[in-house]
């Protein structure tokens, strides 16, 4: 830990299982003081997305790896994004409707389940296709608060959130709130969920605070390009206020190694071109937080923030 503190960010995919070629966006969380990582390890037009997990010590330090499967058996899951609750592994996930017997539907929904971190395997997992207002949902964001689950939906063009009742893997949602007024317009396009939202450990508050994403579509290249950006956000439970930084906290930068150009090609790149940094899951500690985050389909990265620094970013002026 003292390492990635003085170094601030360090190439995540090295610790993770060596036999997977791509490690694609990384989730990162802390459950019953141990540290877990879930990511997947192909693209999603493969229609098997290959998941793993792996354990590390405090020290940020590979422990185990175990492949990640789904007890109900659909291979094309991405982007597990995981949350302790009620001392629960907690997998939010986007899962592509359809089975190989009946065929794909190419539209993306929601799911969520338990992880058994014995076994490696997703168990009483919830579809919340039913309770979606988009054709394809994805990155929603999961926060507690007074030890209760909601679940944020939509950053724009409206904060819409649910809360979720019951025991997980029968979980009940509902629309607790859902904004009349738009959320403040950010310069690098429509906010979206990045990874859950957490309280700042040394003051007791309503504030919950997480990584949010957005991308700027480029048609005038003959091939699509993406930029994607993230920042640093803030919303309150009491009476749902939201705030974020205006600028981007998170950027792409380039690698010029010959290995990354192939692993890149290998991952999304294939077929468009993206400068893409993804943010996934967070490790909160008392003076700071890590962030784990995707690196153009191919790679993962983990990135210290300390609570000093993201507390400076909403100060009087400094955000929307």
């Amino acid at each position: 830990m003292r390492t990635l503190l003085n170094n601030s960010k360090i190439k995540l995919e090295n610790l993770l299982c060596p036999n997977a070629l791509l490690k694609i966006n990384t989730s990162i969380a802390e459950n019953k003081g141990r540290l877990w990582c879930a990511y997947r390890t192909r693209r999603i037009q493969e229609l098997d997305t290959a998941h793993y997990i792996t354990e590390l010590n405090k020290d940020i330090e590979p422990i185990n790896h175990t492949k990640l499967d789904a007890t109900n058996e659909n291979p094309v899951f991405e982007d597990v994004r995981l949350f302790s609750f009620q001392d629960n592994l907690l997998a939010f996930y986007t899962y592509l409707a359809g089975s190989p017997e009946m065929g794909w539907l190419w539209m993306c929904a929601v799911g969520m389940g338990i992880i058994d971190t014995q076994t490696g395997r997703i168990t009483q997992q919830q579809s919340f296709r039913c309770y979606g207002k988009r054709i394809h949902e994805k990155n929603w964001t999961p926060v507690e608060w007074n030890e209760r689950l909601f679940i944020i939906t939509d950053f724009a063009p409206r904060i819409r959130i649910l809360e979720a009742m019951g025991k997980p893997g029968n979980f009940i949602l509902s629309e607790c709130y859902n904004a009349k007024i738009e959320t403040k317009s950010w310069s690098f396009g429509e906010i979206r969920g990045g990874t859950p939202f957490v309280s700042f450990p040394k003051q007791k508050s309503d504030w919950r605070y997480g990584f949010v994403h957005s991308v700027i579509y480029d048609y005038s290249k003959p091939k699509l390009f993406r930029t994607y950006y993230y920042t640093i956000a803030r919303i309150n439970l009491s009476d749902f206020t939201f705030q974020y930084y205006p600028d981007p906290i998170g950027i792409w930068e380039e690698e010029n190694t010959e290995e990354y150009t192939r692993l890149s090609k290998l991952g999304s790149n294939e077929n468009y071109n993206m400068k893409c940094v993804f943010p996934m899951g967070l490790v909160n500690y008392d003076e700071g937080v890590l962030l784990s985050y995707g690196k153009d389909d191919c790679v993962s990265r983990l990135k210290y923030f300390s609570w000093d620094f993201l507390l400076s970013l909403f100060s009087a002026g400094n955000n929307n």
